[in-house]
C-alpha cells in the first residue's frame, strides 16, 4: 500500500516540467514552505478583539507545544531505524525530477518527516483558534509538506503520515497541560508585564520554524564537533 500510494503521486512527475519546477520551489523555498504557517499564526496574533489576550496566550503555548513535536520527531529521527528516501532506494523505480540535485538529502533518514511534523503542529494550532485560518494553514501544509514530498521522492507517504501523526497528537495531548503548568508558573503575567521579550523570543521561534531550524542544527552540529575533538 506504502509503495502503491507513492508510485500513484510519483508517476504524475513529468507531466508538465512547469508545474513540476513550479512546484519544487515552493516545496523547497522557506520563503513559502516554511513563512506561510507562520504567516497565519502572526495574522492571527494581530487581531485585536474581546479575545486577543487569550487567543495570544493559546499561540505562545501553542508555538511552543509545536517546537516540542518537531524536537520528539528529531529524536526518532535520530534514534529510530534508518530508512532510505525514496530517491536514494536502488529498490524503488520512481521518476526523479530533472530540476532536482541527484544529492539532495542523501543519507539523511526518511521517516518520519519533521516537515509533516511541524506544518501539522502548526495547522492544528491555527484551527482551534480560526477555523478558515486553520483550513487554510491545513491545505498548506498537506500540499507542501505531505503530497509534494511524496511527489518529489523526498519522503514515502508511511514517513510524512506518521509525521503529521506526531505533530498532530502532541498538540492535542499537551497543549492543555503544558498551558495549565505555564499559568502556575506566571506566564500571563510575565506575558503582560515583558511584552518586548516575548515578542523577541516568538520572533526568534519563529524565524527558526520557518527555516526548520537550519541555523540552530548547524550551530549544535559546530559545538558537538567541538566536544569531540576536546574529550574525544
Amino acid at each position: 500500500m506504502n509503495e502503491a500510494i507513492l508510485y500513484a503521486i510519483n508517476g504524475w512527475m513529468g507531466t508538465s516540467t512547469t508545474f513540476d519546477e513550479v512546484l519544487l520551489h515552493l516545496a523547497s523555498n522557506p520563503l513559502f514552505k516554511g513563512m506561510t504557517p507562520l504567516f497565519i499564526f502572526w495574522w492571527l496574533w494581530g487581531i485585536e478583539d474581546a479575545r486577543s489576550a487569550a487567543r495570544r496566550l493559546d499561540l505562545f503555548v501553542g508555538l511552543l507545544v509545536a517546537a516540542v513535536a518537531v524536537l520528539l520527531c528529531r529524536a526518532v529521527v535520530e534514534l529510530g531505524p534508518h530508512v532510505l528516501r525514496p530517491i536514494h532506494n536502488p529498490d524503488l523505480d520512481i521518476i526523479i525530477s530533472p530540476f532536482l540535485d541527484p544529492a539532495t538529502l542523501a543519507g539523511e533518514n526518511a521517516f518520519p518527516s519533521d516537515h509533516a511534523t511541524l506544518t501539522i503542529a502548526l495547522s492544528v494550532v491555527m484551527l482551534r483558534q480560526s477555523l478558515g485560518w486553520g483550513l487554510l494553514a491545513l491545505a498548506h501544509a498537506v500540499i507542501i509538506s505531505l503530497v509534494s514530498r511524496v511527489y518529489f521522492g523526498f519522503h514515502a507517504p508511511s514517513d510524512v503520515l506518521s509525521g503529521a501523526a506526531i505533530g498532530a497528537v502532541t498538540i492535542l495531548l499537551l497543549t492543555t497541560p503544558a498551558k495549565r503548568g505555564l499559568q502556575v508558573l506566571g506566564l500571563e503575567t510575565g506575558m503582560a508585564r515583558y511584552p518586548q521579550l516575548v515578542m523577541a523570543f516568538l520572533f526568534a521561534l519563529s524565524l527558526q520554524m520557518a527555516t526548520m531550524f537550519t541555523s540552530a542544527r548547524y550551530f549544535l552540529d559546530a559545538v558537538s564537533t567541538a566536544l569531540s575533538r576536546l574529550f574525544g
